[in-house]
């Protein structure tokens, strides 16, 4: 026989600050997490967090091996109720996005979806843009789960909405992992910073804009008001001159399928080095290290960023001037 222990009822409110990172909606309910309970104007369930669960001798949930031992769960002694858990607002994102959780269902009719809503506490049911929560191959154990969330320029929610049909069954929730790049970065303006000075070539070229935040500075193309057809360049102030081959080494962060970034030298049509965000995948979501090689000679180098729409963006930070063996830095002028 399983014991059985309430731990504590996920806090229902009316109103809830903003985040302001993507980690702050992670949640393994083993601590207080950004997440809450809806009101009971908005639904008639609750989401109640607990490190196991018992309903009889055969119907039971245990907390997944690798994780800290808590869930949430749900469940209703009436057919057709809606419980949701929802998120605090995020103010809009860049480029989608993309949240992970594990999930546990001991009946296969129920539903578990995953929404956005806006305008945020919104009671309209158009407000409310779902995504099948879970899997069309029905287990009693638990299962991990990503949904993939499209660009959002204006605040919202997240929400997980179990809708039970027949009553008894339970839905749980565990290690919820959400992945994006917010806008507040785009409200910073464009500065400069960090050594460089941003020219442009163009009519249609834009400076790429500088962000200074919790983990450190980078500059970043794209963002809001952005068309296909603008250029981001970024340039070194002036030529550099090496005398034996090097690598300009540099990280990428790709918020999203739109746009392309180019390295050029000497010109932006001569360009080395093509990233194009419609290859990336699920993994892309994060800073990763590119280089290219550079001959002896004298250098005049170029990002050029380009195929951006309204929401996406591209960022480019730590960029080194190394050896050809990327082991130490290069000596210029």
């Amino acid at each position: 026989m399983w014991a059985y222990k309430l731990l504590i009822v996920l806090k229902a409110a009316i109103g809830n600050a903003e985040i302001s990172s993507s980690s702050d909606l992670n949640c393994d309910f083993s601590s207080s997490c950004r997440w809450r309970n809806a009101t009971n104007l908005e639904d008639n369930g609750d989401w109640i967090i607990n490190n196991q669960y018992a309903a009889d001798g055969t119907t039971f949930i245990i907390p997944r091996e690798a994780s800290d031992g808590y869930f949430a769960y749900t469940s209703s002694l009436i057919a057709r109720s809606v419980a949701l858990l929802i998120s605090d607002v995020v103010n809009c994102q860049l480029g989608g996005a993309n949240i992970k959780y594990w999930y546990f269902k001991t009946g296969s009719e129920s539903q578990l979806e995953v929404c956005t809503r806006q305008p945020p506490g919104s009671k309209e049911f158009n407000s409310f843009k779902c995504y099948t929560g879970s899997t069309t191959n029905f287990a009693q154990q638990w299962i991990f789960r990503v949904i993939e969330l499209p660009p959002l320029s204006q605040p919202f929610e997240l929400v997980f909405r179990s809708t039970f049909y027949p009553p008894m069954d339970i839905v749980a929730l565990s290690d919820i992992v959400y992945t994006s790049t917010l806008c507040e970065i785009s409200n910073k303006g464009a500065q400069q910073g960090a050594g460089g000075s941003f020219q442009t070539e163009d009519s249609t070229a834009k400076l790429l804009k500088f962000n200074e935040g919790k983990a450190g500075s980078f500059v970043y193309a794209g963002g809001k008001a952005v068309s296909r057809h603008d250029k981001f360049i970024l340039s070194n102030k002036i030529p550099i001159e090496i005398s034996e081959p090097a690598r300009l080494d540099f990280f990428v962060y790709q918020a999203g399928v739109k746009g392309r970034l180019q390295v050029c030298i000497n010109n932006i049509k001569d360009c080395v080095l093509d990233i194009r965000g419609d290859t990336i995948n699920i993994k892309a979501r994060r800073w990763r290290n590119f280089h290219v090689p550079l001959a002896t000679n004298t250098h005049a180098i170029h990002f050029v960023a380009d195929g951006l729409q309204d929401n996406y963006a591209i960022g480019l930070d730590h960029i080194q001037l190394l050896n050809k063996h990327g082991m130490a830095a290069q000596q210029c002028r």
